[in-house]
């Protein structure tokens, strides 16, 4: 299903070293809500394209899932992405994602909080409470997961050394999603999830080279 919009978000590249992305332009807000989802949904906004309703898009007893990327950013049309702080992102929009099953962020998303992953998963935690469980993920470093009270570090299950790893982390809650949210998401239960996920992502970057 397609949803058009008035015109496309846009970003450029510059920079010869690390990436540095600058924002051209925003698109038109996301709405969808005739086109409700049963299973599952992947809410992964680009740059705040998704206002606090989530598009209208509905998942009636489904999984509902969400990629903080894109609304972690300060958008100014001509100068560099920065990343935004937790504390920048509106009210009702932080009450609507604290409802959802699981929320996945990067610690590059979350350039803004200071301090190690455990610092910025309580960040995470305190922002959006206890519902959610929360995937914080590093590269190839792995993901620290944050669900049911409990908290654990999943190393990578491979390095790939070459490559383009654009879209990783995208990939990585996408399957996360496809592959079915436990119903009760304790540790093991989301772990295998992860596990799974990460080792889909690590195959897919490897066919890449």
């Amino acid at each position: 299903h397609v949803e058009r919009v008035a015109r496309s978000i846009r970003f450029d590249h510059a920079g010869d070293g690390a990436r540095q992305l600058v924002f051209g332009g925003s698109g038109g807000r996301f709405s969808a809500p005739h086109a409700p989802v049963a299973a599952a949904v992947l809410y992964g906004p680009v740059a705040d394209e998704l206002s606090a309703d989530l598009g209208g898009q509905a998942a009636a007893g489904g999984t509902r899932v969400a990629i903080l990327q894109g609304w972690l950013r300060e958008l100014e049309a001509g100068s560099a992405v920065r990343p935004r702080p937790l504390r920048g992102m509106a009210p009702q929009l932080c009450a609507t994602l604290a409802t959802l099953d699981a929320l996945v962020a990067s610690r590059e998303d979350l350039a803004a909080e200071p301090g190690d992953a455990d610092r910025q998963l309580d960040a995470l935690r305190e922002t959006f409470g206890a519902r959610a469980a929360l995937v914080l993920t590093d590269g190839p470093n792995g993901a620290t997961l944050d669900a049911a009270g409990e908290r654990w570090h999943l190393p990578a299950p491979a390095r790939v050394e070459h490559g383009s790893t654009t879209g990783a982390g995208d990939m990585f809650a996408a399957l996360l999603v496809a592959g079915g949210w436990p119903a009760a998401p304790g540790r093991p239960e989301v772990t295998e999830r992860a596990e799974a996920a990460m080792r889909s992502v690590a195959e897919i970057l490897r066919r890449r080279r």
